[in-house]
């Protein structure tokens, strides 16, 4: 497992200089690219030199990590776990502490550009099951239309990852 990076759009592909086995799983990038974090089963790591150098965060090798998102400059980053709640940073994934989150599987998270606004998904903790998340995740998706104000779930049915139709 390697860590590539691409600095022409994704026209060319190459090994990071720094690269380092993480057992990665999510990766965030500062908008102007020169701040990454990763999430791996071995923990966080953080770059703040475009992915030429990385820094241990924090361990948390014994907490499941779905999700990270980040602010535009990568200042606030959130990360959702599966029952351990919603780890939030605010010096650039250097250090994390927990939020007020219910104990909850925290399946997607997204920020605002400045840091001020942060959205999860997340399942009903009593149903933490692997099959029945997948169910859950798999034929609902739940939007809003109003800032988060007002939730509405659409069921989704027979629909495949690359959006083709699915067995019945």
């Amino acid at each position: 497992q390697h860590i590539y990076r691409s600095t022409d759009y994704g026209v060319t592909w190459s090994v990071s200089s720094g690269d380092i086995i993480t057992n990665a799983t999510s990766m965030i990038m500062s908008s102007d690219g020169n701040r990454q974090t990763i999430t791996g089963t071995n923990g966080v790591y953080f770059s703040d030199t475009s992915g030429n150098n990385w820094t241990t965060s924090v361990d948390m090798t014994n907490i499941t990590m779905n999700c990270i998102t980040s602010s535009a400059t990568s200042e606030h980053q959130s990360i959702g776990t599966d029952a351990s709640g919603v780890f939030m940073s605010s010096d650039y994934g250097k250090t994390w502490k927990v939020s007020n989150s219910v104990s909850s599987y925290w399946v997607d998270i997204a920020m605002s550009s400045t840091g001020q606004h942060t959205y999860v998904i997340s399942s009903n903790s009593a149903k933490t099951s692997g099959s029945i998340k997948k169910t859950i995740l798999e034929n609902a998706l739940v939007y809003s239309l109003s800032g988060g104000g007002n939730a509405n779930t659409v069921s989704v049915q027979n629909v495949v990852g690359n959006g083709e139709s699915g067995p019945t």
